[in-house]
């Protein structure tokens, strides 16, 4: 389970930043149920954040979706050629639009794995990996698994390898991580400790991104199991869908030649002559002019159906998943093409003690009914906001000041927040906008 993640230098968050899902000191508001009770340290179900448009809410989620995708893929992508590495670093100032090619971005990350609290780092530049180490935290002398950082005086890297860990120096290029490395080549790996790093970035971190627009790839095969089926058949009746059944068809596309030799070039390994695509399909009651059922009639999901049904069936699948398995969930723009009703009912399941005993939830919304202390700790409240340097700031309600020496947990937050209260609202300068607009004054303030 995620405990923290910081990022440095990365689109809008210039700044040394940390986000965490550890529990608050002396909080004991929802300690039962939105909670994990774990060793060595408490952790959070869910955490949610608010903040206005273009504040750099979904960067944080892109940041740690970039982390994945090198941890995943770099050696298939960038072992056999000059390959730049994904860098984004902030670019909307003076200083480092001059100094861009010497900054770089730093990625942090801590787990709680197996009862064992990892520590995963990366500081990479468009070139090359400047730094990356592993290690376990303890509370008396921290386990280094590996660590290596380049010298520029010596043009070379500086490797520590933890003891009786796999020495892979020489298969790592400069920009290829360390860890992928090991994944690909060490038939021991998963024999090491450490390895529990990596399979969490490949199985255990999901991202639910804002536009997508079709059901999960990765939940496609729930539906291939009845019992799973005739739960996500339920859970969407109790969330008021019409829906009676799923189906799923496979389809066979073949991989033309010019395509298939593309794609071998560009990922170094073969690639099958055939792609299998499933179709997802809504099975609804027909009516006659009676009221009667008279037959179903299938609907083709990504074809026909609502953003929100298909968001809707996404979650739902999702969470018949995290009920067994222990998953870290980043959903960007949760609000979007749900009704309220709904979002709330999801979040009380994300935080249900009966319901969700594994899982973490994190999503950012602008949906402001759900800023209610009915629902959650003041440690899961979060908030981003950027300031007049276009730079990204995010915060808990519970690092805010105020009447007592931090938020209490029985307050209203909206009306607050509406007011302005913990920062992170839209400045709308409504008069500059009636006056240049409706008047047809310029950007000065003069008519014509």
């Amino acid at each position: 389970m995620l405990v923290q993640f910081t990022v440095e230098n990365f689109r809008t968050i210039f700044e040394k930043k940390t986000f965490s899902m550890q529990t608050a000191p002396y909080l004991k508001k929802f300690g039962n149920t939105n909670t994990f009770n774990s060793s060595p340290i408490n952790l959070l179900k869910s955490a949610v954040m608010f903040g206005p448009n273009g504040s750099g809410k979904t960067n944080i989620i892109k940041a740690i979706d970039l982390l994945k995708n090198m941890i995943i893929n770099s050696y298939r992508i960038n072992a056999t050629k000059s390959v730049k590495l994904p860098f984004q670093p902030f670019k909307m100032s003076q200083e480092t639009k001059d100094d861009e090619e010497k900054g770089s971005t730093l990625f942090e990350i801590t787990l709680l794995l197996n009862n064992k609290l990892f520590e995963y780092k990366i500081n990479y530049n468009k070139e090359m990996i400047l730094m990356e180490s592993l290690k376990v935290l303890t509370e008396t002398t921290d386990k280094l698994m590996f660590r290596r950082e380049f010298d520029d005086s010596e043009n070379k890297y500086v490797y520590e390898i933890g003891e009786n860990f796999p020495d892979y120096q020489e298969k790592t290029k400069k920009n290829v991580l360390y860890l992928t490395v090991l994944s690909e080549f060490d038939n021991d790996f998963n024999q090491f400790e450490g390895k529990e790093v990596y399979n969490w970035f490949l199985n255990d971190l999901i991202i639910i991104e804002a536009d997508d627009d079709g059901i999960n790839n990765n939940f496609i095969k729930l539906l291939d199991d009845e019992i799973k089926k005739e739960n996500l058949l339920e859970f969407l009746k109790i969330a008021d869908f019409n829906i009676v059944d799923i189906d799923t068809r496979k389809r066979i596309t073949e991989v033309p030649e010019h395509l298939k030799a593309l794609m071998v070039s560009e990922f170094n390994h073969e690639v099958d002559d055939h792609f299998e695509f499933t179709d997802v399909y809504t099975i609804y009651n027909k009516y006659d002019s009676d009221g009667q059922i008279s037959g179903t009639t299938p609907i083709h999901v990504e074809s026909y159906e609502s953003r929100g049904t298909i968001k809707m069936i996404n979650l739902a699948l999702i969470l018949l998943d995290a009920t067994e398995n222990s998953r870290t969930i980043f959903i960007d723009e949760f609000d979007n093409a749900l009704h309220y009703e709904i979002s709330v009912f999801l979040l009380k399941l994300f935080n249900s003690e009966l319901h969700n005993k594994k899982s973490q939830f994190i999503i950012n919304t602008h949906d402001l009914s759900l800023l209610d202390s009915k629902f959650l700790r003041i440690d899961q409240i979060w908030f981003s906001e950027k300031n007049k340097s276009n730079i990204t700031d995010f915060y808990s309600l519970y690092d805010i000041n105020l009447e007592s020496s931090h938020a209490r947990s029985d307050l209203s937050y909206a009306k607050k927040y509406m007011k302005g209260k913990f920062g992170a609202v839209p400045i709308i300068n409504e008069s500059m906008f009636n006056f240049n607009f409706f008047n047809k004054g310029d950007k000065y303030g003069t008519t014509k």
